[in-house]
């Protein structure tokens, strides 16, 4: 995560600090397998700005750097303890994202579909 995080500030390295910033305040499940509901009430809590660095966050804008949106809830996790942190804005970068998947149901019975024109990152809800 680390490469990808100094990927994302490309040029600007130099002058913009890569920070291993956030912890896990208590144990999680493995998210795999889990819906977005699952997903969000596992790590809902669960995620705090290390000690050591609140001060050298306060006010300063964020950038969350992820490999894969799934459903968001890690990102949404995230951002939600960097602002409670008392963080600037909060934006996110990632590698890639997987296809929504919906169900309804329908005269047939229950259906599933792929919504391929997703945009997970506006799913980071409260993101400045």
């Amino acid at each position: 995560m680390r490469a990808l995080a100094l990927a994302a500030v490309g040029p600007a390295r130099s002058r913009l600090p890569v920070l291993d910033g956030l912890r896990l305040a208590r144990a999680v499940v493995d998210q795999a397998g889990l819906g977005a509901d699952d997903r969000a009430r596992n790590l809902c809590g669960a995620v705090r700005v290390r000690d050591r660095l609140v001060s050298r966050l306060q006010g300063r804008p964020c950038v969350l750097v992820d490999d894969v949106v799934t459903t968001g809830a890690t990102l949404q996790e995230c951002a939600r303890a960097l602002r409670a942190a008392g963080c600037g804005p909060v934006v996110a970068v990632t590698l890639a994202a997987t296809r929504r998947h919906t169900r309804s149901v329908g005269p047939d019975g229950p259906t599933a579909s792929t919504d391929s024109h997703a945009a997970p990152l506006q799913n980071v809800r409260g993101a400045d």
